[in-house]
């Protein structure tokens, strides 16, 4: 089987994750891992809801390492090859997804949702899904209770849809930026594996653990119905963590100028002179709104505007493109390429093509 992915680069495990998250904790505790397909199969139904599962192209590498909080389970996992899964419908419980590489395709009822690195997917259905994983794609998971999403609804004054009424949402940019440090906060209150005295930081009294389970599902919760109350489309494009969906006046400002000469060597402080603040407020607003520093924000706007083009164009030769879009180096374009969009820039002229 053949799914609509292009190939990903195989990834090793890494402490510091593309999300910037510090996963050291959960990279210690490793629950399995194999290159038997069937293997891998029976050994994720084990350890996260039955499923289905076909696998595509590229080797089988499943890992799995996941650590628990009282009320949360915390996983990373990855299967090495393409994989199309059809899970069973949550009885009792959610998930929230972010890919750390590669990407996920998610469809359901309601539309088909394309999530990648920066963004962060819901699935809280009770219907069918399918997910079509990238190859190497490589996920961080979080298994919520449905009784601790509603005990974060009750707390909210103003009626809305109730917390597994939606079956699939994404938060883009700046909300999963938010998420992520959350996520972020939790992890910090779990020790080491080798850890002597695991009772060291006030960090991991378990009041302060039962705080951040509940703000996690709480964040999630008003977005949810956020989300349901703006009608939200059922089939959203890929989403530009660069993009001024949420921004400030200022980050438009910024962005307009910035279109308008992506090919031109750029600083820090062309871009606060472009928005009208000093540098160091731009840098705050951009870390604020986006989640990001303001250079690794003028280059995914020029990594997605390249995108843009090679899919639009494609005659266009790679190495014009990346010039236009002010990346002097190609290697270090196709790298940062292949980071964002799971695809060498190659790989993305050819599928045009075909």
């Amino acid at each position: 089987m053949t799914l609509a992915f292009a190939p990903a680069p195989t990834a090793l495990a890494s402490a510091r994750s593309p999300a910037q998250l510090d996963l050291t904790t959960l990279y210690e505790r490793c629950v399995f891992r194999s290159a038997v397909r069937s293997r891998s199969h029976q050994s994720l139904r084990d350890s996260l809801n039955d499923h289905e599962v076909q696998w595509g192209a590229g080797d089988a590498d499943a890992v799995m390492w996941s650590v628990a909080t009282p009320r949360l389970q915390l996983m990373v996992l990855r299967y090495g090859s393409e994989v199309e899964i059809r899970p069973r419908p949550f009885e009792d419980f959610g998930l929230v997804q972010m890919p750390l590489r590669g990407s996920m395709q998610v469809e359901s009822a309601g539309g088909r949702h394309d999530v990648g690195p920066g963004q962060v997917a819901v699935l809280s259905s009770r219907d069918p899904l399918t997910l079509r994983w990238s190859e190497s794609c490589e996920q961080i998971i979080v298994r919520m209770p449905h009784s601790l999403l509603r005990s974060g609804a009750s707390s909210i004054r103003s009626p809305g849809r109730a917390p597994d009424g939606q079956p699939v949402f994404v938060l883009e940019s700046e909300a999963a930026g938010q998420w992520g440090a959350l996520l972020q906060s939790l992890l910090n209150t779990l020790p080491a594996s080798d850890a002597a005295d695991s009772a060291a930081s006030p960090l991991c009294d378990p009041a302060w653990i039962h705080h951040l389970e509940d703000g996690m599902a709480l964040f999630t919760t008003l977005h949810m119905r956020q989300r349901a109350r703006e009608g939200a489309p059922t089939e959203p494009g890929p989403a530009a963590p660069g993009a001024s969906g949420g921004s400030s006046a200022r980050l438009q400002a910024a962005e307009r100028w910035v279109r308008t000469r992506l090919c031109a060597p750029l600083a820090l402080e062309d871009l606060a002179r472009a928005a009208g603040v000093s540098s160091r407020t731009f840098y705050m607003d951009c870390m604020r709104q986006l989640g990001v520093g303001p250079m690794a924000w003028l280059r995914d706007l020029r990594l997605d505007s390249a995108r843009r083009q090679l899919l639009a164009d494609h005659g266009r030769n790679v190495t014009d493109v990346a010039t236009d879009c002010g990346f002097g180096h190609l290697g270090r374009f196709s790298a940062y390429y292949q980071r964002r969009f799971g695809e060498l820039p190659r790989d993305t002229v050819a599928r045009a093509l075909r």
